[in-house]
């Protein structure tokens, strides 16, 4: 089943429509530093080839083999350690090893014999680096003043000067075009002209003060999902060939916000007390106004994603849940927008 997970800043409207509210008995596997976690604070998860669970923490990095945790973190007894403990995201490479930012340094970690060691020399002195999977061959470091693009093995293939401040995503666009963008100015770059140009956006979807979030690019689709707090999402085309102006196709949804999973069945959004469910099966749609039980949910939530068991995690500050949508009882309606999803 093809996955999509992307993020969107918005508003996140209660699920009271048509004076309806919808409760959904969905159950919660929570970890937490009682279970083995380091910290309650998980940033981000992804699950690598050989089917582990990692995930960033506060306090080091964490791998689950769905009964234990193992962590990685920085030791003073090890001077190959990680520098610190703090790490916001990682990503697979080629040679399965992992790559990962200490706070603000790039790290690396053999998962076969558990030793951490630093990056090839060109790497060790960048400092505040973000790591962005943009496809399978192609990775964006973004770095003060400077964005670097490098295949699997960390080989440098192209590097540009930040086009903005306050750099929130770089999207991968298709044609080797590349999307980077902050919560006003979206700018896209050529990686083979080595050129940029400023996206113009369809003036009848944003207001030029109200702002915006670049969600998700579906490259399949030549298609954008973005969105704004009082608008809600969108989706907008664009040209591979030539990806500077986006045509408005249609609101996705008025409501539903938050941080977004999307897969082939269901849109899933979470707030800090509530999980949606947007379920299309043909023509009926499906909405679950999820639970008003905090304790269900890890609070500041910061991540959704989706495994390849058909399990969804949500990251918080108050550990990590695992749910599985087979599990739900689903108690529905239709929506009146549900045409025009």
């Amino acid at each position: 089943m093809k996955l999509i997970i992307f993020f969107i800043a918005s508003f996140f409207l209660p699920g009271i429509i048509s004076g309806q509210t919808i409760e959904a008995p969905l159950r919660f596997t929570n970890y937490t530093v009682a279970d083995g976690l380091p910290s309650n604070v998980v940033r981000s998860i992804i699950q690598d080839s050989r089917g582990f669970i990692w995930m960033s923490t506060e306090q080091g990095l964490v791998r689950f083999d769905g009964h234990q945790f193992t962590v990685y973190n920085h030791s003073r007894a090890d001077s190959n350690s990680m520098p610190y403990d703090n790490v916001d995201n990682c990503i697979e490479l080629k040679n399965h090893h992992l790559v990962f930012n200490s706070r603000t340094k790039i790290w690396m970690l053999n998962p076969f014999n558990h030793q951490q060691y630093a990056p090839p020399e060109f790497w060790k002195n960048k400092k505040e680096a973000f790591l962005s999977f943009l496809n399978k061959n192609l990775i964006g470091i973004l770095c003060p003043g400077k964005t670097y693009f490098v295949n699997m093995n960390l080989q440098v293939i192209d590097s540009v000067n930040n086009p903005m401040q306050g750099i929130v995503s770089i999207n991968y666009l298709g044609n080797n075009n590349v999307l980077f963008s902050n919560n006003h100015r979206a700018v896209c770059y050529w990686l083979a002209e080595k050129k940029m140009e400023e996206w113009k956006i369809d003036e009848a979807v944003f207001g030029n003060n109200d702002g915006y979030a670049i969600s998700w690019v579906d490259t399949t689709k030549a298609m954008v999902y973005m969105g704004n707090y009082f608008n809600g999402i969108f989706t907008l085309s664009y040209n591979v060939t030539n990806p500077t102006y986006l045509k408005l196709q249609r609101r996705v949804n008025k409501y539903l916000a938050g941080n977004i999973i999307m897969n082939d069945d269901a849109l899933i959004s979470s707030t800090d007390d509530r999980l949606s469910i947007l379920q299309k099966d043909n023509s009926p749609v499906i909405f679950n106004n999820g639970l008003n039980n905090k304790n269900n949910l890890p609070g500041g939530v910061g991540e959704l994603f989706a495994d390849n068991n058909g399990n969804f995690w949500i990251t918080g500050h108050n550990g990590v849940s695992r749910f599985n949508l087979n599990q739900l009882n689903y108690q529905y309606w239709k929506l009146p927008y549900a045409a025009n999803l």
